[in-house]
Formats: structure tokens, C-alpha cells, sequence
């Protein structure tokens, strides 16, 4: 199952985020067209970014609100 899988992909916020383990690696793709936009990588403890960081920017916030979306939604109404 997805659970148990050392790799985590999801198709959020019309893009694909996937993660690896160890080292670090999280890469944000289009899936509609497959165009890579961007990527952290770890190699020798240090973690750069490659890609466009403004479209890569934009779904790494976008999965950030859909994904704790009920919890900023109640942070917002207090």
C-alpha cells in the first residue's frame, strides 16, 4: 500500500510533490504536462533547490493549505 511505500507521492494542488527518504529529495512536477518545476536536494548534508522557484514556490504553498486547510481555516477564526 501507499502507506508503507519509503517513497510519499501526491498529486496536490495540481501538481505532483513527491518525497524520498534519506537522502532528501522532493520534487514538484506538473502532471498534467510532466514538466519538472523544481527540486530540493540533500548531497553531503546540505540542501539546495534547482527549478523554477516561483512555480515551484507556488505549489509547495498551495500543498501547505490544502493539506492543514481545516487547521489554518480554525487558526484564522479565533
Amino acid at each position: 500500500s501507499k502507506e508503507n511505500d519509503s517513497n510519499a507521492e501526491k498529486d496536490i494542488a495540481g501538481c505532483v510533490f513527491k518525497i524520498t527518504p534519506p537522502p532528501i529529495h522532493i520534487q514538484f512536477t506538473n502532471p498534467q504536462t510532466g514538466v519538472f518545476l523544481g527540486a530540493f536536494k540533500e548531497k553531503d548534508g546540505l540542501l539546495t533547490f534547482e527549478g523554477n522557484v516561483d512555480e515551484a514556490g507556488d505549489m509547495f504553498v498551495k500543498l501547505i493549505c490544502e493539506t492543514f486547510a481545516q487547521r489554518i481555516e480554525h487558526l484564522m477564526n479565533r
